[in-house]
C-alpha cells in the first residue's frame, strides 16, 4: 500500500467506472453489482481486498488463483484459473489500463498559486492557473502556459516558452527552451546549457558559441538530473512522446525522434539522430553524427560507432547487430574450449 505521508490517495471508485477506463469487461459469464467499491491500486502479490491489480501474460497468471485482490484486469486471450476469488476483468492493454486507473487514484500533486519567495521578472507572462514554488526564478520575457507547474528553486530562463499542463521538478535549470504541453520533468534536470563545443589548439582551446535551441514536444517525461545541451546552431529537437531516463545526457544538434525511449546514462554526443520508437538501453553510448534507425533498440552498455538501420538490434561495445554478436561469442566460447582441451 502506498504511504499516506507521500502519496495521496482518490477514490473510491465503482466497479463499474473501473471498467469504463479499462475498456474491460468481466471474464466469461461473471457477474458482479457494479457499485462494488474499489479502493486501491496494487501489485498481484501485495493487492489486498479492495484493491485493483493486474497480470499482463501466462508469467504470472499463476498468481490470480492466490491473490487476494478484489478485481484484476487480464489480457483477453489469457487461460484463467477456475479458482481465483477476484472478479477478472479481460481488456487489451492491462498493464495499459491499469496506468490509467492508477493515475485516478493517485494524481499527480499540484501546487497551489505563486510563492512569495518567487521572481518573476519584468515581462514574464503567466496562464491561468499557473504554480510557481519557493525560490524560483521565471525570467524576463518567458511565457507560462496554463496551469505550468514549477518546483522549489527552479530557474526558468528569459524568452523561454513552457506549453500548458507542463510540469517541472524541483531545481531544474531551462534555458534557451521551447517547451510543449504536458511535458514532465523531474528534478535537477538541466535543459539548454551549452554544447560542448571547442576548437581545440595547442595555444589554448576556443569556445565556439552555441547558438541554437532545444525545441521540445508534447508529451515529454525528461527524468531527474538529465542534460540536454542546446544546439550549436541547429537547435536540439526532443519529438512529441519521448520518455527520457534519469542521468542521460543528450549533446548538441541531437534528434530524437518521436517515442523514442532512453534508459538511465544513456549518452547521445553531438548531431546523433534517433529514430521514432527506437530503444536504447541503460548506459548505452552514441558516437558524434551516428543515425539510429526508427524502431530500432539498442542492448544496455552498447557502443554505437556505425549508423543502424530501421528496426535492427544492435549489441556489444563497439556495437554490432546482435545475430553476428552472439555468433561472435559462440566461437569465442569454442576457441576457449577446445584451448582449454590441449
Amino acid at each position: 500500500m502506498a504511504d499516506p505521508r507521500f502519496f495521496e490517495r482518490h477514490g473510491p471508485f465503482a466497479l463499474k467506472e473501473i471498467l469504463a477506463w479499462s475498456g474491460g469487461r468481466l471474464a466469461g459469464d461473471a457477474e458482479a453489482d457494479p457499485e462494488i467499491p474499489i479502493h486501491d491500486v496494487a501489485s498481484i502479490e501485495s493487492a489486498v481486498a479492495g484493491c485493483l491489480s493486474y497480470v499482463e501474460g501466462r508469467r504470472f497468471a499463476d498468481r490470480i488463483a492466490g491473490s487476494a485482490a478484489t478485481a484484476i484486469l487480464v489480457p483477453p486471450a489469457l487461460e484463467l484459473p477456475n479458482d481465483s476469488r477476484a472478479l477478472l476483468i479481460r481488456c487489451q492493454q492491462p498493464k495499459l489500463a491499469f496506468a490509467e486507473i492508477a493515475q485516478r487514484f493517485y494524481p499527480r500533486r499540484v501546487l497551489q498559486g505563486i510563492h512569495p519567495t518567487a521572481v518573476i521578472e519584468d515581462g514574464a507572462v503567466l496562464g491561468e492557473g499557473v504554480s510557481i514554488g519557493a525560490h524560483v526564478t521565471v525570467g524576463a520575457n518567458a511565457e507560462l502556459g496554463d496551469r505550468v507547474q514549477v518546483g522549489p528553486s527552479s530557474v526558468i530562463g528569459h524568452g523561454v516558452v513552457i506549453g500548458r499542463d507542463t510540469a517541472i521538478g524541483n531545481g531544474c535549470s531551462i534555458s534557451c527552451a521551447l517547451l510543449g504541453e504536458r511535458v514532465r520533468i523531474d528534478s535537477g534536470a538541466c535543459i539548454g546549457e551549452s554544447g560542448f563545443g571547442w576548437a581545440m589548439s595547442r595555444d589554448g582551446h576556443k569556445w565556439v558559441p552555441q547558438l541554437g535551441r532545444v525545441i521540445i514536444g508534447n508529451d515529454v517525461y525528461i527524468g531527474a538530473n538529465t542534460t540536454i545541451d542546446r544546439g550549436a546552431g541547429p537547435d536540439t529537437v526532443i519529438g512529441n512522446g519521448v520518455l527520457i531516463d534519469n542521468l542521460v545526457q543528450i549533446g548538441h544538434n541531437v534528434t530524437i525522434g518521436e517515442g523514442a525511449i532512453l534508459a538511465g546514462t544513456v549518452g547521445l554526443a553531438g548531431s546523433v539522430k534517433i529514430g521514432a520508437y527506437a530503444l536504447i538501453g541503460a548506459g548505452a553510448g552514441v558516437a558524434d553524427h551516428v543515425e539510429v534507425g526508427d524502431g530500432a533498440m539498442i542492448s544496455a552498455r552498447a557502443g554505437v560507432m556505425d549508423n543502424v538501420p530501421a528496426g535492427e538490434r544492435w549489441v556489444g561495445a563497439p556495437a554490432v547487430p546482435s545475430r553476428q554478436f552472439w555468433r561472435a561469442q559462440t566461437m569465442l566460447k569454442r576457441l576457449l574450449t577446445d584451448k582449454g582441451k590441449r
